[in-house]
This record gives structure tokens, C-alpha cells and sequence, in this order.
């Protein structure tokens, strides 16, 4: 009965029923998640707003309101706390956008000349117009300070070459091209409300992000991504020890969340690797550089996860515990994880280019707790500088190689023997809480998201 009115709502449209701020006519998106472990007897309205964080938990409080979220085929209140194994469903239209417009947003620029933008880009900015984000974007600020250059890359002929590049999401190998993730998503984010974009950053990343000023500079960009001739290294905070490893699993969509992305063994997997560098442990938070060879969807935060080291703060693929402290202690809300370095050649010009974006202050605030610095006269903690950043610059102070063979395709090869150059622990920085000697790395079994959370660690 209750599926059956909810049915006839689709039909007949309900956007009256909903408060002004929230306008639901366009595409009709359906959402499905089944809860796990780490999601249990939180509120139905907090457990879908950290699942689909493209929807706030107002708009989510709304649908529940208003008998159209479903649990398990029943109709369930915001205030329902959910259970492992729980399948929540709910189904809306949420407004397409038709066009893109200049907004006068600031840009922390790295880079620029007549070809290239490059940006550090904050936590909380969207890349591109789609569906739930309409405004405020990377790419209404892109246009805004193009100015009149910009119609360039907004005209329709202008924009063949580059949908011919991205024309098929499956066929794409590096995920960082900015290709929709659904088929709704599809139909909601045409080339047109694109411009310049050649590669995506998630909402709650921060980093350099990379963009075309002109048709010509896209189509060169988004043929150095799909050739594998960007190297980019990240930055993460994890919850426990990733050690120094090269992580080589597929990755593909989740048949139970398809928001969500999983490890296979085969099919629908596609080949995915990440190497991992680990810069500081204190026996329960580590820092560390991560290389990635392809760039499938939310690769490194799959993978990490895989290795039972989530990135702390990821409400989709971390450790709730963890992340309930974070956000009481640190006021974060959002990955830990930043686009810290990139590498290409100039595809005009031919010069090697490397862009570098400062670590951003919440990270550096947790840094200086992993890896304090301290005084030389007395060995004292100095408050808020980490051994680890410049605090001038907020870059690091050392090598951010990640060293590790290319396991998938041609281009960028490393002799294995490059792991012998990082002796066991040498490159770790040890402090006070505790290390973790290498011989417990290799333990694929721990997972560090169980560990007890004793009241005495104050420090996060």
C-alpha cells in the first residue's frame, strides 16, 4: 500500500509539499543503501546525509517528513535509528541545471598563463554544476575570471572535441576525468556546464585542480590524464598505519550503494593502484603520500579502506568512531585528504610543470598532533607546527617521492628495488605516543578502525 501512494505521488508531483528553499523538479533520481556495521543506530536522517552528502540532512528531514523514505519497504521517520542490514530507498526529482554562469568567487591560484589554470581548491567547492549543485562552483568562478574569454569554451562547437574525450565513463581509463557517475548524473551534467574542466576533485578534497582556458588546452589536458602522463601525489590523514606498500585492486561501482565504489576480485573492477609512502605514525593516526597510477572513482579512499587505514573523516568509506571524534574535537567535517602535488609536461610550451598546493589548516592542525615539532634547546612541543611542514609555506619539508612499479600500463615504470631505498621505519617519523615496528604492517588482518578509542587521548 505505502509503495503504491508513493507511486501515485511521483506521478502526480509533489513539489508542493515541500517547503520553497527545495525545488525537485528536473531529473528523478532513485538512492538505495544498505547499512553496515559502521552506520548502526545512527538517525535515519544523519546515517542518508553522511551516505549521499550531495543532500543535506534538512532536505533529507524533509523526505522523511513527508512518508518518502522507505526502510526495509516501510515508511520510517527521520528519527528511526537504523540497523545493520537495513535497506533504505527513497526516490525525487532534484532540479537539472541548463546553464552556467560567471560568479565572482575567489581563486587561490598556483598557476596561470594564456593556456592553464590552476587552483588549490578548498574543502566544500563543488568542480561543476550537476544536480543538488546548481551554483557556487570551480566553474562559475572559472568563468567569472575568464571574463569575455570565456565564451570560448561555452560554445557548443567549441566542446565536440572534448565530448568526444569523455564520451564513455566505462572506456575512460583515469576516473579524474570529469565524467558523470550515473546515468541520471549524465543527463544532468552535459560537456555544456563543464567548461574547462578536465579532471574532478571530490567536494570535500582539497588541492591543485587543474583546468583548460581555452577548447584547445581541454582536449590536450584530458588526453595527458587518459594517457596516464599526470603524476599526482595526496596527502591523507589515516586512521592507523598504512606502512610503505603499493596497493593493486580493482575498483568498481557498489551494487548495494551505487554512490558508492568497492574492491572486486574481477568484473565490474576495473585495474586500480595506489602506492603508499607513510611520513609519521603516533600509534594510532598516521600521515602519508599516496601516488596513484590510475584515478578511478574515489580510488585512494576505497583502497585505504581496503587496507583497514581509512582516511579519517570519510563518512562514506571511514571509521564512524573515529570520525565522531574528529568532528567533537576538531570541528571536521570531510576527508582528510588533499591534492598536494602534480606533474605534467606543458602541452604547448613542452616544459616539465610542478604544482604544489599548502597543506590546508585543518589537516595542518592535525599534523602538528601526529608529528609535533619540537624546540631544539629543550626538546618541548612548540603548539600548532608539525615536523613536518615549513610553517612559512605550508608545504613539506621533505621528498614527497612515493616510490613503487607501474603495474598498469606503459609509462613512469620504477624499479621495485626503489621500496629497498626507504630502510624499515627510517623515513617514519617516530614521536612520543608510540611506533609501530614494520613487521606489524604486513598484518593485511588488523584493522585499526576497531581499535578502542581510550578517554585518555585527549589530543584528538
Amino acid at each position: 500500500m505505502h509503495v503504491l501512494l508513493f507511486l501515485l505521488m511521483l506521478r502526480s508531483g509533489y513539489k508542493s509539499l515541500f517547503p520553497n528553499r527545495f525545488d525537485l523538479s528536473g531529473v528523478s533520481n532513485t538512492y538505495e543503501s544498505v547499512v553496515s556495521a559502521d552506520g548502526e543506530k545512527k538517525r535515519l536522517d544523519q546515517y542518508l546525509s553522511n551516505v549521499f552528502q550531495e543532500h543535506t540532512r534538512s532536505y533529507i528531514s524533509v523526505l522523511c517528513e513527508n512518508g518518502l523514505v522507505f526502510v526495509n519497504n516501510k515508511i520510517q521517520n527521520k528519527s528511526y535509528k537504523v540497523s545493520k542490514g537495513d535497506v533504505i530507498t527513497f526516490t525525487v526529482e532534484e532540479k537539472t541545471p541548463t546553464s552556467v554562469a560567471p560568479e565572482k568567487i575567489p581563486l587561490d591560484i598556483l598557476y596561470e598563463d594564456e593556456y592553464i589554470l590552476c587552483v588549490n581548491k578548498p574543502s566544500g567547492m563543488v568542480v561543476h554544476p550537476a544536480v543538488g549543485s546548481p551554483n557556487g562552483t570551480f566553474v562559475n568562478a572559472l568563468l567569472y575570471h575568464l571574463g569575455s574569454d570565456a565564451e570560448k569554451l561555452l560554445h557548443p562547437e567549441h566542446n565536440k572535441e572534448i565530448a568526444l574525450l569523455e564520451s564513455d565513463d566505462d572506456e575512460v581509463e583515469d576516473g579524474d576525468i570529469d565524467l558523470p557517475e550515473t546515468p541520471a548524473a549524465a543527463k544532468a551534467s552535459p560537456v555544456s556546464l563543464r567548461p574547462g574542466i578536465v579532471h574532478r576533485l571530490d567536494k570535500g578534497t582539497t588541492g591543485v585542480l587543474i583546468a583548460g582556458k581555452t577548447p584547445e588546452a581541454v582536449a590536450k589536458l584530458c588526453k595527458l590524464f587518459a594517457q596516464r602522463q599526470v603524476k599526482k601525489v595526496y596527502v591523507a590523514v589515516c586512521v592507523g598505519h598504512p606502512g610503505h606498500t603499493t596497493i593493486a585492486e580493482p575498483i568498481g561501482r557498489s551494487h548495494k550503494n551505487r554512490q558508492l565504489m568497492c574492491v572486486y576480485d574481477g568484473p565490474p573492477g576495473k585495474p586500480a593502484v595506489t602506492h603508499v609512502r607513510t611520513l609519521a605514525f603516533d600509534g594510532r593516526l598516521s600521515a602519508g603520500l599516496l601516488r596513484i597510477e590510475t584515478g578511478r572513482t574515489h580510488q585512494i579512499r576505497v583502497h585505504l579502506k581496503e587496507r583497514r587505514t581509512p582516511v579519517l573523516g570519510d563518512e562514506a568509506y571511514g571509521s564512524s568512531d573515529w570520525n565522531r571524534r574528529l568532528l567533537r574535537s576538531d570541528s571536521i567535517r570531510r576527508p582528510l585528504l588533499h591534492a598536494y602535488q602534480t606533474q605534467f609536461t606543458h602541452p604547448f610550451t613542452g616544459r616539465p610543470l610542478t604544482l604544489r598546493a599548502p597543506i590546508p589548516p585543518d589537516m595542518a592542525a592535525l599534523l602538528a598532533k601526529i608529528a609535533p615539532q619540537t624546540d631544539k634547546s629543550d626538546n618541548s612541543v612548540i603548539p600548532g607546527e608539525s615536523a613536518l611542514l615549513d610553517p612559512l609555506t605550508g608545504l613539506l619539508r621533505g621528498s614527497c617521492h612515493v616510490p613503487g612499479r607501474d603495474l598498469h600500463g606503459e609509462g613512469g615504470q620504477q624499479a621495485e628495488e626503489e621500496w629497498d631505498e626507504i630502510d624499515e621505519g627510517e623515513d617514519i617519523l617516530e614521536v612520543s605516543k608510540g611506533f609501530v615496528p614494520m613487521d606489524r604492517l604486513v598484518e593485511e588482518t588488523e584493522d585499526w578502525t576497531l581499535l578502542p578509542l581510550s578517554p585518555d587521548l585527549d589530543g584528538y
